[in-house]
């Protein structure tokens, strides 16, 4: 069930990160699979969501290492941006598939078969 947290403001991604894991996991679940994703996109790196550590993660991320994806539909893949300068880097395959929480539809982001990094 989700808690009284989710509230209006839950429209923007860097408020996720105030979440804790048990009310992220309500919200994905309880969501519809969307369109796939096209073109430049914004990252919101969660780590210990509901903490201090939340907010500190996603400050040195955002400043110093990722920043977030570009999709490209017509190759079903994206790249992620990295460095403040939002190089374009590591891989994935994008697609619509089962879910591994729930096995409902979902949008897949799969490192597998195109990072070692990521994988």
């Amino acid at each position: 069930m989700v808690t009284s947290t989710l509230t209006a403001t839950n429209t923007d991604p860097k408020s996720f990160i105030h979440l804790s894991q048990r009310e992220l996991d309500d919200m994905f679940t309880g969501a519809k699979v969307g369109a796939i994703p096209v073109g430049d996109t914004d990252g919101t790196a969660i780590f210990q969501p509901g903490t201090f550590i939340a907010t500190l993660a996603w400050g040195i991320v955002r400043g110093f290492v990722w920043r977030g994806k570009v999709f490209t539909p017509g190759t079903k893949d994206l790249r992620n941006k990295l460095t403040p300068f939002s190089i374009l880097g590591i891989r994935a395959n994008v697609y619509v598939g089962e879910s591994w929480l729930d096995g409902k539809s979902v949008i897949v982001i799969d490192y597998s078969t195109t990072s070692f990094v990521a994988q």
